[in-house]
């Protein structure tokens, strides 16, 4: 079904995705994930430091330049990003 959706949709309403975006989203998440079991499952770290795992996810997403602020001002006009 969800190739059947894939297909009608691209042949009414075409989008260009941006595949090197959606690969590098799935390369931080991967990392992020990865680092994650690999320090959980080999050392006790503390509850704390799991916090810093979304935080390396969202500055890897900065990183990697992921997002596109002038489109993002487009968006939202009254943001302050640059």
């Amino acid at each position: 079904m969800m190739l059947g959706i894939y297909y009608v949709s691209n042949k009414y309403y075409r989008i260009d995705y941006e595949y090197l975006k959606i690969g590098l989203i799935f390369l931080s998440l991967g990392l992020t994930t990865g680092l994650y079991y690999f320090l959980t499952d080999n050392f006790d770290i503390h509850w704390i430091f799991k916090i810093l795992f979304p935080l390396l996810f969202i500055f890897l997403i900065y990183i990697l330049k992921i997002l596109n602020f002038s489109a993002l001002n487009k968006i939202l006009p009254f943001s302050k990003a640059k």
